[in-house]
């Protein structure tokens, strides 16, 4: 994540504490960008605990993220998202699909605009696609 929308996003959340919310254990991954991305007032969430994470992502006010797992929890807690395009075609596609907005993570001019649309999403117009989804992915078994 740029240090540009990182900004944006901490000036439109206001008083909102900053959770990093850490899926993958392998060195390396979740957990170093986390760190990485540390700041004062920050937390990280790193027990890779399945109900402490759907937590995180019940209270959160904004999920920002460029992982499809990430994704589908914040659906499914009805979280706000911004989905960081990173070229990765299966975070574009649900996206896509449900109509979340999508930032470049270069984008420094459209960077505002995009985070402002992130935090006044209404999760409700989304639950129809996941419905759908679910009787499609109950019909597979």
């Amino acid at each position: 994540m740029s240090a540009e929308l990182l900004r944006h996003i901490l000036s439109a959340a206001g008083e909102g504490e900053l959770v990093f919310a850490c899926h993958d254990p392998r060195p390396g991954m979740d957990g170093a960008a986390a760190r990485a991305l540390m700041m004062p007032g920050a937390r990280i969430v790193e027990g890779w605990s399945l109900p402490a994470l759907l937590a995180e992502y019940r209270r959160a006010s904004l999920v920002v993220t460029n992982r499809l797992h990430a994704i589908i929890f914040a659906l499914l807690a009805d979280s706000p998202i911004l989905v960081i395009d990173d070229g990765t075609a299966k975070t574009r596609f649900i996206a896509e699909r449900f109509g979340l907005p999508v930032v470049a993570n270069q984008a420094v001019g459209r960077v505002a605009g995009v985070v402002t649309r992130a935090f006044v999403q209404d999760p409700s117009l989304r639950r129809d696609e996941l419905d759908a989804l679910a009787r499609v992915a109950m019909g597979n078994l």
